[in-house]
């Protein structure tokens, strides 16, 4: 077999792999970027980049470009009924450089990243790549083989990052277990036209059940319903109207812009996992984002906390001569924060099911959510 040598192998091409590997590439380390898909561009979904997170993009030369393909969100408002529970703009917050956070596809965000990669010499993208095996080594690292499209290949490298989500075979190969745990409430997902005059701001309405209102680029809204898996089905053997409705009744303005929505082919249902894996590296792999700490979209945290974890992994890649410590104090800084944050959301989860619709959760949490854990950017991206 062909071996390939580099510094560090990333298993995942997702905006988190894509923004760990230019930040080590500006290292001037040789990176690969395995991808299991056939296109680095096919990604759906979308995310609410927070104002923290926003500083990071900045320091990449991309936040611009950002701004131009997606939505600025300049606050977030709560209701219960009638009744405002919170509200809050970003500037509010003396600690923010970037008041306000950007609603944005991760095809678009994924299109800027892919920009800045192509630019670097030392990352090479591999698509259509997966990952067959991890082999121990005398030194006591791990090789990865991996099918290169139809052909095996071994890749030699000092450390690779599983950033191959929730259900990680980086994970599982590095014998590494988890604990994953499915929520009972999935996500009810549609995108509609903004109804006019709609506030530049995240709604969040508690009823019956929870709905999200985010902004999205061209005046569009992008709706997250969420809900139990039961009631779902139950839904799902009715007509259109009995969802419609439901939302309809959190919020009577969407009334018409909701029409457009006539079956199930128009709503997505997504269901969600936490990862809990009993720790967060073994050997020189290192777990990254949600193969380390997956957690519900309640928050908005998800993505966010990925890509500061891309940030820190970074800062100890320059800063820490040997490889096998920097798994180590990764978790070491970070898993106080991200089991602190999931444990938090779990309890607010409890209470979605409850009868306290007057219970906020940007109330007491608004800058944790917000600027999520402080963690410095690695000066050497300026270069």
């Amino acid at each position: 077999m062909e071996i390939l040598e580099v510094d560090h192998c990333i298993i995942g091409g997702s905006p988190v792999g894509l923004t760990l590997a230019l930040l080590l590439g500006k290292q001037g380390k040789r990176v690969a970027v395995l991808e299991r898909n056939q296109d680095f561009s096919t990604i759906k979904g979308g995310v609410v980049i927070q104002p923290k997170t926003l500083e990071l993009f900045e320091h990449m030369g991309i936040l611009n470009k950002l701004e131009n393909v997606s939505e600025k969100i300049l606050g977030v408002v709560e209701y219960s009924g009638q009744k405002t529970l919170f509200d809050a703009m970003y500037s509010s917050n003396a600690n923010l450089k970037h008041p306000f956070a950007l609603g944005i596809s991760n095809a678009n965000l994924q299109e800027s990243l892919l920009s800045l990669v192509a630019l670097e010499k030392n990352i090479v993208l591999y698509p259509n790549t997966s990952i067959q095996n991890l082999r121990e080594m005398a030194t006591n690292k791990y090789e990865v083989v991996a099918d290169f499209s139809g052909e095996l290949k071994v890749i030699k490298p000092d450390l690779i990052f599983a950033c191959d989500g929730k259900f990680s075979k980086t994970r599982e190969m590095a014998g590494i277990q988890a604990e994953i745990e499915e929520f009972d409430q999935v996500s009810v997902i549609m995108k509609i036209k903004r109804p006019t005059n709609w506030s530049a701001k995240i709604r969040l309405y508690h009823g019956k059940n929870r709905l999200f209102a985010i902004p999205l680029k061209d005046n569009y809204l992008y709706l997250i319903y969420l809900i139990s898996k039961k009631e779902l089905d139950v839904l799902k053997g009715l007509s259109m109207n009995a969802l419609i409705n439901e939302l309809i009744n959190l919020e009577p303005e969407l009334k018409e812009c909701l029409a457009t929505i006539k079956t199930w082919d128009s709503v997505l249902s997504i269901p969600f996992y936490s990862a809990k894996p009993e720790k967060w590296s073994n050997r020189n792999v290192v777990l990254v984002g949600d193969s380390a700490h997956a957690v519900h979209v309640y928050g908005g945290q998800g993505m966010n906390m990925a890509l500061l974890d891309c940030t820190l992994l970074a800062r100890l890649c320059e800063e820490v001569q040997d490889y096998g410590l920097v798994g180590k104090h990764f978790e070491e800084i970070r898993k106080p924060f991200t089991t602190e944050f999931q444990d938090k959301q779990q309890l607010y989860l409890d209470n979605s099911n409850g009868d306290d619709l007057n219970k906020s959760i940007y109330a007491d949490n608004f800058s944790s959510l917000v600027i999520g854990q402080s963690l410095e950017i690695p000066i050497v991206i300026n270069r």
